[in-house]
């Protein structure tokens, strides 16, 4: 509906590479409203501006993206340059180990509500991988509550996954909004192994439905030379 602030927003984060010194873009699924050809166009020219500039990207499918569509735009090899690996070869379950500061930092991109396959294989990695802070990035895991989606897979994921690794520093979503924010909401939850776990939503949607227009809202997340 808004292409101008979608064009605008990649633009903004293209044009201030250098000057805000971005290392890496994180989407949070719900790249298109009904998964169709022209959303996809839409869509792909931005993210391949991000690829082009050489920022390296995590791209997260939401619950209107389908899995159908979204792996038939959303290619490896359009998008999969970056990945350290991929659970079926495909962009819905990825990772890459990063460098953030001067700490090192596995992102895992996770598919809308994962199955048991999807966590343990992403457990794997995670286990494998002892010395990275992890990111998870996935779209639909809070409620508007603020409590973790209570469904098969959401708690599987907790259970097996997120409150298991003391390395997992960060949890984000989107997909549920809270009515009235107007920016990122969040929590801190103590994992099994004592580590505090940051989750995080950034879904603005109810606020740009308030005032009937887009605002092409950015996230910014600063990591110092500690992480």
């Amino acid at each position: 509906y808004y292409p101008d602030e979608l064009h605008y927003t990649y633009d903004w984060i293209v044009n201030n590479k250098t000057a805000k010194n971005i290392q890496y873009v994180i989407t949070l699924g719900d790249i298109t409203e009904f998964h169709g050809d022209e959303e996809y166009a839409l869509i792909e020219n931005e993210l391949k501006k991000v690829e082009n500039a050489g920022i390296n990207q995590s791209i997260v499918r939401g619950n209107h993206d389908t899995p159908d569509s979204f792996d038939k735009h959303i290619t490896k090899e359009e998008y999969g340059s970056y990945l350290s690996g991929s659970f079926d070869d495909t962009m819905k379950n990825v990772y890459q180990i990063v460098n953030l500061g001067n700490k090192k930092y596995l992102i895992l991109t996770i598919d809308y509500y994962p199955e048991a396959d999807v966590v343990d294989w992403a457990a794997g990695i995670v286990e494998a991988n002892p010395d990275c802070s992890v990111i998870v990035n996935t779209h639909g895991f809070l409620e508007p509550s603020m409590q973790s989606i209570n469904n098969t897979q959401i708690n599987y994921l907790n259970k097996n996954l997120i409150e298991k690794y003391e390395n997992i520093d960060l949890v984000l979503c989107g997909h549920s909004t809270c009515t009235g924010d107007d920016g990122p909401v969040y929590k801190t939850v103590t994992g099994k192994n004592g580590n505090k776990i940051i989750e995080m939503m950034i879904n603005p949607q109810e606020l740009e439905r308030a005032k009937e227009e887009a605002f092409g809202l950015v996230s910014m997340f600063y990591f110092g030379n500690d992480g």
